[in-house]
């Protein structure tokens, strides 16, 4: 008898129900009873190793099959638990650590598109303001360019005090140290303007075309409201003090009053 039927003998022994009978049972029983009877038997150890092994490979391959068919799903199940899987969030902080979330190419992207898009923002909200406060060419100082004593002698001081950009009848000029309000308008080009004495929706006191090189002077005691079609075309003078109208395009309202 050779090693091999030997070992065959052995495991067939040990495979026995009256082998097994009343011992532990699985492989490590199995083997056990395979190991005595070996050891009885006088075979050679390496046939004994080489046997083991592929007793245990052969094992394997018929519990996993039996496994596999125990588990089997039908199409439906399948389709049913694939979808459960792509509901189910599951919580993995170590995606969410920084040093995860910078190995990603598109938190790159994310970033650098903030980094720039706030310096943007910043630039043209505050180029936006600047243009619309230099619309119209008006600022705080824009009269104080050109100063002249009044004709009564004494200095009048004239401040904008609300630019058209926050009053519908225009920019608003507060006249003080004087006695009444006298503007003039001198025309570069034919230019239309019209004047209310005491406000914006009183009668007009004066509508024309003023000519190129023709001058006209206004004279109220507390309010001249004057509106001028083309600003730039003209210069005009309120006590003393020369309007900014330069760069001025569109038709313009100005309202000059005296202090109260």
């Amino acid at each position: 008898m050779t090693d091999y039927q030997g070992l065959d003998e052995a495991f067939a022994k040990a495979r026995s129900p009256l082998a097994t009978e009343g011992s532990v049972s699985g492989a490590f029983a199995v083997w056990d009873l395979v190991t005595r009877h070996v050891v009885s038997m006088s075979i050679r150890p390496y046939c004994c190793a080489s046997m083991k092994k592929q007793w245990e490979l052969t094992g394997k391959v018929e519990d996993s099959s039996r496994q596999e068919e125990r588990v089997r799903l039908s199409r439906t199940q399948r389709y049913a638990e694939q979808k459960r899987k792509r509901k189910r969030f599951v919580w993995n902080p170590e995606k969410w650590k920084p040093k995860a979330l910078m190995s990603k190419w598109y938190v790159w992207v994310i970033l650098g598109v903030i980094l720039l898009g706030i310096p943007t923002m910043i630039w043209y909200l505050q180029s936006e303001d600047g243009s619309q406060a230099t619309t119209r060419g008006f600022t705080t100082h824009s009269i104080d360019s050109v100063k002249r004593p009044d004709t009564g002698g004494s200095q009048a001081v004239v401040q904008l005090v609300k630019p058209s950009e926050s009053n519908y009848y225009g920019d608003v000029y507060r006249i003080e140290k004087a006695s009444e309000v006298i503007v003039t308008i001198k025309a570069k080009k034919a230019t239309k303007f019209r004047a209310r004495g005491g406000g914006p929706t009183k009668p007009v006191m004066s509508q024309m075309v003023l000519q190129e090189g023709e001058t006209k002077v206004l004279k109220h005691p507390n309010w001249i409201s004057l509106k001028v079609w083309i600003p730039k075309n003209v210069d005009i003078n309120v006590n003393g003090y020369t309007v900014d109208t330069q760069g001025v395009k569109t038709e313009h309202t100005y309202q000059f009053q005296l202090a109260r």
